[in-house]
């Protein structure tokens, strides 16, 4: 019995930085929670300690916005690019 499979049973063999791309696309659903709500907890945080808004406060707030808001646009991208180096058939 031959176990082998025919060339259109095989899935594509990507390379190594498509896959790794594709781990990071994956893990990105769970990054941009974590940090939307870390930044957030160190902004409130400093923003207890320091007795109001300051640059680091700020910052850290538009840090945590944008969190989500950039794994969004990377998981975007990536399906974009990837339909288009790598369409199905």
């Amino acid at each position: 019995m031959d176990d082998s499979k025919t060339d259109a049973d095989r899935a594509p063999d990507f390379p190594r930085y498509v896959r790794i791309l594709a781990v990071a696309y994956v893990l990105s659903n769970a990054v941009g929670f974590v940090g939307f709500v870390v930044l957030m907890i160190c902004a409130g945080i400093l923003f207890m300690v320091h007795g109001g808004f300051d640059a680091w406060v700020i910052g850290l707030i538009i840090a945590a916005l944008s969190s989500p808001l950039s794994c969004a646009i990377f998981r975007w991208w990536f399906k974009r690019w990837g339909a288009r180096n790598w369409p199905s058939e």
